[in-house]
């Protein structure tokens, strides 16, 4: 027993476990901690983003106000676990938005309740989306608006952030009427066709069996010690806790910084309940979206007037009851979310309220539009357009233009682009833009990128993600000692190496590193790649060297 609580102190400092206070005290953002009470007793965690980093893009006055909601198993920390330029948290205060991160009942943030202790069965039945969507998402949004002192809200919702989205704006029109825009991303109220395989594997028990097998608790284990856990084992085998996610939630490692895996996972997951993960195979089982069903005729009377339960009626989230406008953001590899669910869901939704935007990327999966290192390339830039579209007079009040200039840099300018036809939706496979998604092809940028004299540059690229790649390419030459042609040529024309494509495993001896150790993860574009592995950066770029005149595909990890 001794050895064990040696032990787990020994995890717990090297864990060095966060809360996303800390988070936002680190980076230097303003923050606020709100904890409204839910009409039953849960008291639900609130954290409010004041302002931005810089004074970039900031508000002078009332600022509009963004409400983002974490997914299954997740807590507010999702939005702000990247760094600040690929968190969408951070960009959109940086952007002059007041941002509002929510915690639904039942993950580490949000479980404690004045009216039951975890002893109590009602403390656990209450642990469920059904009552996130009638008491938390209300309780939340309500006390947003409060405090802000504005009259409705944009709304930002991630895999079951987007389910009591769904649900709840299909049964309360007051709320729905308080929402001016609804971003889904990862969508999901549908999930006949999933292919997670740990709702799979639940999906197989009948609700009522897999509360006898794991009992009114936290499912698995409580949230603390996840992190805990999550953050040692994953700080020293990263390929381990991406198996395992791959087996909770599915996860791409080529859209991840697996360096920073440990750290983010010292922040997450949240938590849920059991009775949560109960309703969960029950829409797996059913594919349908509705009401927990406690295969109890008395109980299913005693709560919903009917011996069946009912299911939400998505065909209600009409926008002339007051829906919000919304926009589906969806990935093909997304086990959880599947695209033949998407189909379906969008089918159902009223004719007056399909998406006015649906961006599908084909590479992306659940956890890539939180997590992904380019989700703010890909996704992030439609989805504040967006935003911006239906906040009326944000134009006059925010400078969305330079701030997004200054996260970004100029080849990411998004918000001089006009928002898409409200009818248009777009599969990214078929767009031959750039990863940037703003330049329509190689061509037209070769065109546009300014001429060098060919003696002044060490080799000229086929193709570039951004006009100041061959600059940042001349300075990590140079840091390596390399300040002329001469110097290359000297030190590189040596026996043996007689072409550029040789200079990689050249480097590598050089540095003592044994051939095959910086692998080249699998590239979203044909034309670069561009990945940090194990702390060193690897990129294929097709150069043409001036001096040597011929074409090579250079490997180089730095």
């Amino acid at each position: 027993m001794q050895t064990l609580f040696i032990f787990f102190i020994l995890l717990a400092v090297t864990a060095q476990a966060l809360n996303v206070t800390d988070v936002l005290t680190n980076e230097g953002y303003p923050h606020e901690v709100h904890r409204p009470v839910a009409p039953d007793g849960y008291v639900l965690t609130l954290i409010r983003i004041t302002g931005g980093k810089t004074q970039a893009g900031q508000a002078t006055g009332s600022k509009p106000v963004v409400y983002l909601q974490h997914g299954l198993l997740d807590d507010c920390a999702t939005w702000v676990v990247n760094p600040t330029h690929e968190s969408l948290g951070f960009i959109l205060a940086d952007l002059g938005y007041e941002v509002w991160l929510g915690n639904v009942r039942g993950n580490s943030y949000s479980s404690v309740n004045l009216n039951y202790t975890t002893d109590d069965s009602e403390y656990w039945e209450h642990a469920d989306f059904d009552y996130m969507i009638s008491q938390d998402l209300p309780t939340m949004l309500g006390e947003a608006l409060r405090v802000s002192g504005q009259a409705n809200l944009s709304y930002v919702g991630h895999s079951q952030g987007t389910l009591i989205a769904f649900g709840a704006f299909c049964t309360n029109f007051e709320l729905a009427k308080k929402v001016n825009f609804f971003g889904a991303l990862a969508p999901v109220a549908f999930v006949g066709n999933t292919g997670v395989p740990l709702l799979k594997l639940l999906a197989g028990m009948d609700a009522t069996g897999l509360l006898n097998l794991f009992g009114e608790r936290t499912f698995l284990m409580p949230g603390w010690l996840t992190k805990l856990l999550s953050a040692t084992v994953c700080g020293y085998a990263p390929e381990l806790c991406n198996s395992v996610f791959s087996i909770v939630m599915g996860s791409n490692p080529s859209n991840l910084n697996m360096t920073r895996f440990s750290y983010i996972l010292s922040l997450e997951p949240g938590g849920t309940s059991v009775q949560n993960m109960a309703h969960w195979s029950q829409l797996v089982n059913t594919g349908t979206l509705g009401y927990f069903d406690f295969h109890d005729q008395e109980k299913n009377i005693r709560h919903y007037n009917s011996p069946n339960a009912p299911q939400y009626p998505l065909h209600e989230m009409k926008r002339s009851s007051g829906a919000p406008p919304m926009a589906f953001f969806t990935g093909s590899n997304d086990p959880l979310s599947d695209v033949t669910d998407d189909k379906l869901l969008a089918q159902i939704l009223p004719e007056d309220n399909k998406p006015v935007f649906w961006l599908n990327e084909p590479t992306y999966d659940h956890l890539d539009f939180v997590w992904g290192v380019d989700a703010h390339k890909l996704i992030y830039p439609d989805l504040l357009r967006l935003i911006k579209k239906y906040n009326p007079g944000l134009g006059d009040q925010l400078k969305i233009s330079a701030a997004w200039t200054f996260l970004t840099g100029p080849m990411l300018i998004y918000t001089h682009k006009p928002p898409a036809p409200e009818d248009q939706h777009r599969d990214r496979s078929r767009l031959t833009s750039t990863r940037s998604g703003i330049l329509k092809g190689r061509t037209a940028f070769r065109e546009k990128r300014p001429k060098m004299p060919p003696r002044r540059r060490l080799f000229k690229s086929t193709h570039s993600e951004s006009p100041t790649r061959h600059t940042d390419w001349i300075k990590r030459m140079r840091e390596d000692g390399i300040r002329s042609f001469k110097e290359f040529d000297a030190r590189y024309r040596v026996e043996g190496v007689t072409s550029l494509a040789e200079l990689s495993p050249r480097r590598k001896e050089e540095k003592g590193e044994e051939d095959g150790s910086c692998d080249l993860m699998p590239s979203r574009s044909s034309d670069t790649q561009d990945r940090r592995i194990d702390e060193r950066h690897c990129i294929r770029i097709t150069c043409q060297v001036c001096f040597l005149d011929f074409v090579v595909n250079w490997d180089l990890c730095i």
